[in-house]
């Protein structure tokens, strides 16, 4: 079976990247289980849920008995190439400048976007958080208030800045950004956003909403310390 021009354009960009690679995604969608073996090395196909995790088994650099590497990630689902190694960059001669997923790179994604709109939710959709209960309404004590706006000025931080910004994290006293959920993030990026959005207002959304209210009382309070200031 060949690859057509046209097939190329409806696929990933890593298909059409050398012979190797055409070759290698033909491969990959047979869903062959027997191990490849590609430029002297053997790679080994474990398929689990709609991926393949291909391992490299042996090679001419390959030390005996050391424990398999992850050579990359193949979606059935997508297509797609995710978490390739150098080596595999090599074999599949692929250029260095293409931008293929990773799960770091995806767990740092996925935050970006979650406290993006986390502070969105904080701005305008109150009642994501009015349903959490009076625990939301932070007792605030107004010299602590004072006391903040005044630091506030005194280090040079500028009044736009004074407002509460959402920075959620995997791990610590949340969830971790496993394997199963950066599956999930690969098969349906937006579905696991969603959920995940929901989860930290559900678990954390008293204290996000707290903070608010308490830096937008910082924030009044050094408007009228400046303005103030300014009459004088």
């Amino acid at each position: 079976m060949a690859l057509t021009e046209m097939d190329l354009m409806m696929l990933p960009e890593w298909v059409g990247c050398s012979r190797t690679s055409k070759s290698f995604y033909l491969w990959l969608i047979k869903c062959c289980r027997r191990d490849l073996h590609l430029c002297g090395y053997q790679l080994h196909p474990v398929w689990n849920r709609g991926f393949c995790f291909l391992f490299l088994k042996s090679g001419p650099s390959q030390e005996t008995g050391r424990l398999p590497k992850l050579m990359c990630i193949f979606n059935a689902g997508t297509f797609a190439l995710s978490d390739v190694s150098s080596l595999m960059c090599r074999l599949l001669q692929l250029p260095d400048t293409m931008e293929l997923e990773s799960k770091a790179h995806a767990e740092k994604t996925l935050i970006c976007e979650i406290n993006r709109r986390l502070l969105f939710d904080l701005e305008h959709r109150h009642e994501l958080f009015f349903v959490l209960g009076r625990g939301i309404i932070p007792k605030l004590s107004r010299a602590e208030i004072h006391e903040d706006a005044l630091w506030m000025i005194e280090n040079g931080i500028p009044i736009d800045e004074v407002r509460y910004i959402p920075d959620i994290h995997f791990g610590g006293d949340t969830v971790e950004f496993t394997w199963r959920l950066y599956l999930h993030y690969l098969n349906n990026p937006a579905a696991v956003t969603d959920a995940m959005e929901k989860f930290w207002i559900q678990k954390f959304g008293e204290e996000m909403f707290q903070e608010k209210i308490r830096f937008s009382g910082i924030r009044e309070e050094y408007a009228l310390i400046m303005e103030k200031k300014s009459r004088k």
